[in-house]
């Protein structure tokens, strides 16, 4: 309460020193005590825990007329980003059939499915290392399967809480 009251004349006395002492002042109301009842004046905020952050999607189209078709997809997601590392896993796949008008015949258009893992090591924070593993089965490409390893580094040019724009580079 004594500086509340200090920092009043300070105001009408010194407009100049006003907005330092009131900055300060009220960083120490603010801050948060510790047990012996001392304040801390720069402790950071805690940082949220790192979890594993998902999302799915399923899908489905039907279309009629000259031509009957009908494709469904599915695709799932999941990602943990830590200071020092990064996780990703996804997976998805699509089914398509289509049968002209006419014809007696149905045509599978679509039959694949597609999954990767990826690890990134942290070097900065948008500076990184990779490696990734892929797999792919595609009947309509006539891949039984197809499984890529690969590796390089990335740099992150946009990093933030909801957006991320980034480019690799390495052999695969």
């Amino acid at each position: 309460m004594k500086t509340r009251n200090l920092l009043c004349c300070l105001t009408l006395n010194r407009v100049g020193l006003a907005g330092v002492f009131s900055l300060h002042a009220q960083d120490q109301a603010n801050a948060p005590a510790t047990s012996a009842g001392t304040v801390l004046t720069n402790a950071p905020p805690p940082k949220p825990k790192a979890v594993w952050k998902g999302s799915a999607a399923v899908g489905a189209t039907v279309t009629g007329g000259n031509s009957q078709t009908t494709l469904a997809t599915a695709t799932a997601d999941v990602d943990r980003k830590t200071d020092a590392n990064e996780w990703s896993a996804g997976a998805d796949a699509a089914y398509g059939q289509s049968k002209t008008s006419g014809q007696t015949e149905t045509t599978t258009t679509a039959n694949l499915v597609h999954g990767f893992t990826q690890y990134n090591l942290l070097f900065t924070d948008r500076f990184y290392g990779y490696a990734r593993v892929e797999g792919r089965h595609d009947d309509v490409a006539a891949i039984r399967y197809r499984v890529s390893l690969g590796g390089g580094a990335g740099y992150y040019f946009i990093k933030n809480t909801n957006t991320d724009f980034s480019l690799e580079v390495g052999p695969g």
